[in-house]
């Protein structure tokens, strides 16, 4: 005689399933607040480059007689260079700060109700794949974002040398032209 039965389902491995893919979400979240940040601050250095930058240029275009001999026009190339370069930057800055979709659990009626619908077995493994695609998307915006903060990192350091390249040069015309 054989009986029919279910067989019995390990919840506990569902909810360790569960609370691991938890954990990986927190992990996937936190870096992404992290890269917020570090863009943040990126944009402070930034601010202070440009505003030195608007000193200088202020200094060499509007407070001092513009001289169209060799020397300055190099200055003055220097410094429409060193603009663009900090532009560039600032593209990258902006790319990686923008307003993006992010993986959110769900949390309207009908989540309640599929919560009232089904085992708590299923309802352990439905939240894992909301977890795993709210990962997903996270680190996706998370790839597209340290991307982005290496460029903008690699422009600010250009943006800095030619500031001071042209600081120098500006330097040299003061002291010896």
């Amino acid at each position: 005689m054989s009986e029919t039965s279910e067989p019995e389902v390990d919840v506990e491995k569902y909810k360790l399933l569960f609370d691991y893919f938890k954990n990986q979400y927190e992990i996937a979240m936190q870096s992404y607040h992290k890269l917020e940040d570090k863009a943040t601050k990126y944009v402070t250095l930034l601010t202070i480059l440009i505003t030195a930058y608007s000193l200088i240029a202020k200094t060499v275009f509007i407070d001092s007689k513009i001289m169209c001999n060799w020397y300055y026009i190099i200055l003055y190339g220097l410094l429409i260079f060193t603009l663009l370069a900090i532009g560039s930057a600032w593209r990258f800055i902006f790319n990686c700060i923008s307003l993006n979709d992010v993986g959110r659990m769900p949390n309207k009626q009908d989540t309640i109700d599929w919560f009232h619908d089904n085992e708590r077995a299923g309802i352990y493994l439905g939240l894992v794949e909301r977890y795993k695609e709210s990962i997903t998307i996270y680190e996706n915006l998370n790839k597209h974002r340290t991307d982005n903060l290496n460029k903008a990192f690699d422009e600010i350091k250009f943006s800095g040398i030619a500031f001071g390249v042209s600081l120098l040069y500006l330097l040299i015309l003061k002291l010896f032209f």
